[in-house]
């Protein structure tokens, strides 16, 4: 009679302690740095994969803003004085847009230098 009571008692004390070694971040108050590192979370809740790629799909349209004008501009002479250039061999350095908002419509500049 002794030795049973002494095996339940032993049952529910380690049923008690597995209870208390499951806990995490996710079922009970504990905070998330005390998970144990080694453990990944559960994929429990998350939600089925999505049978589309990722990304934009077919038949979406994007939303491009349209360019209004777009000035090119040359910069003074060079260092070593020299004021004649071949426009075909001038590379661009630097791009930049200004966007400036009016009433509705947006007119939008790229400058090329």
């Amino acid at each position: 009679m002794k030795l049973v009571k002494e095996t339940e008692d032993l049952k529910k004390r380690v049923t008690e302690l597995e209870n208390r070694l499951n806990k995490n971040s996710q079922n009970s108050s504990k905070p998330p740095s005390s998970d144990p590192p080694y453990k990944k979370p559960s994929s429990k809740g998350k939600s089925e994969k999505s049978e589309r790629k990722r990304g934009g799909q077919k038949g979406h349209q994007q939303g491009r803003i349209e360019l209004t004008s777009e000035n090119v501009l040359f910069l003074g002479p060079c260092s070593s004085g020299c004021i004649t250039f071949d426009p075909e061999a001038i590379k661009t350095s630097h791009t930049q847009q200004v966007i400036e908002l009016q009433e509705i419509e947006m007119k939008v500049q790229h400058f090329i230098l």
